[in-house]
């Protein structure tokens, strides 16, 4: 029971308090685009959500340096300040067919002055299975800057169009305790369809991963690498109901809950 305590302790102390506006671009069931803003190329629906975005994500276009650009999905943060230290965070996958390409999906601060955009740092993938992802980063704004968000999936110059990338669950969190940059941050994915859950660690290779129910057992699972910082593993014999999922990665412990339905 201790071990089982530890565990939720940490769920609890790793929660984000968000400051951003519809992060799952939607609205009871429905695909919105309320609170964010675009560049040019509006962004469209996909139906398409890892656990906890409800039914859509975003998808955004790429930019061209003949066409759409800067191809940016963008919200702006008028409370941040010079000097915040804050940390961003998301779901992000590339789309996928046979033929076309995909650069990525990425996420990074910026601001915004007089029309001109200014990227910070950027993390993403070029993956097409959902990748949790997340940075954190100093907010440097000046006279007249605004703060953002921004979504993009890369800039190409060339003729070709490549697909675009896919966005859900993006929050902004500021500092939370003395080491809490060092923790890593877990996303998980509950696909009800094929019963499957995904796990992905921010920035980190998962050495471990063990899932447990709310007694503190801990249950046998087979686990299969879905590339890069991601695993899968089989839940069709959990019956429904609240579960924990530990992971151990070189940077550290996390854990998170999921719910079975």
């Amino acid at each position: 029971m201790k071990h089982i305590s530890s565990l939720i302790a940490l769920v609890l102390s790793s929660a984000a308090s968000a400051q951003i506006t519809n992060g799952s671009f939607e609205v009871n069931g429905n695909f919105t685009l309320q609170g964010w803003e675009w560049a040019c190329g509006e962004p469209q629906p996909v139906m398409d959500a890892p656990n906890g975005g409800g039914v859509w994500s975003a998808s955004v276009q790429p930019g061209q340096a003949k066409g759409c650009f800067p191809s940016y999905l963008y919200q702006r943060l008028p409370n941040a300040q010079n000097g915040d230290i804050l940390t961003l965070s998301g779901w992000v996958r590339c789309a996928d067919d046979d033929v076309n390409i995909c650069i990525g999906a990425f996420i990074s601060f910026g601001s915004l002055n007089n029309g001109v955009f200014h990227l910070e740092e950027t993390t993403g993938t070029s993956e097409t299975v959902w990748n949790f992802v997340s940075l954190e980063d100093t907010i440097e704004v000046g006279s007249g800057d605004t703060a953002l968000v921004i979504l993009n999936s890369g800039f190409i110059g060339g003729p070709i169009s490549p697909l675009s990338g896919l966005f859900d669950e993006i929050f902004v969190s500021g500092p939370e305790g003395i080491h809490a940059s060092n923790v890593p941050q877990l996303g998980l994915r509950y696909d009800a369809t094929g019963n499957t859950l995904l796990a992905s660690v921010a920035g980190q290779t998962i050495r471990a991963i063990d899932l447990f129910d709310l007694t503190g057992r801990k249950l046998p699972r087979a686990v299969r690498s879905m590339g890069g910082r991601s695993l899968s593993m089989q839940i069709t014999d959990l019956p429904d109901g609240v579960y924990i999922v530990h992971v151990s990665t070189e940077a550290g412990e996390c854990a998170a809950r999921f719910v079975k339905h």
